[in-house]
């Protein structure tokens, strides 16, 4: 093969493996970390919610995965920080956060009731990068 073709390829090869793993855009490999802490507000009730996840969605296949579950919190704040391993084919993310609350009333199907309320994780909160999160913070009414 010609030299100048391979060096070529590699050029180009090592310039694809860098805009990988940079945070623009969230395009993160091997790992996209977050450091996020969320206030849950509610009324006349001690407890807002019955779950809070942290969930990723790949946005080229809309795969979605599971990232942290926090059933039953025992606090109205509650801290997302964690990593999630990405994959080079799947470069760009979105995070949500959903907070879930259960409660029984007449008023529902089978008197199980069901509140949910999603918010999607802004950009600047998700990092490539474990040394330099961070920690942005968020108040969910529910």
């Amino acid at each position: 093969m010609n030299s100048k073709l391979v060096i070529l390829i590699s050029f180009l090869f090592i310039v694809f493996l860098l805009n990988i793993q940079t945070a623009d855009g969230k395009s993160c490999f091997p790992f996209v970390y977050i450091d996020f802490n969320v206030t849950l507000t509610c009324e006349q009730r001690r407890i807002c919610a019955s779950e809070v996840d942290l969930s990723l969605t790949f946005t080229a296949t809309g795969d979605h995965r599971a990232w942290k579950k926090i059933e039953n919190p025992t606090s109205n704040t509650v801290l997302l920080k964690s990593d999630y391993p990405t994959s080079v084919f799947y470069q760009n993310i979105d995070a949500f956060i959903t907070v879930i609350y259960r409660y029984s009333s007449q008023i529902c199907l089978n008197n199980n009731c069901i509140d949910r309320v999603q918010i999607k994780v802004r950009d600047e909160c998700l990092y490539c990068d474990k040394s330099h999160p961070k920690q942005c913070h968020e108040t969910i009414r529910i």
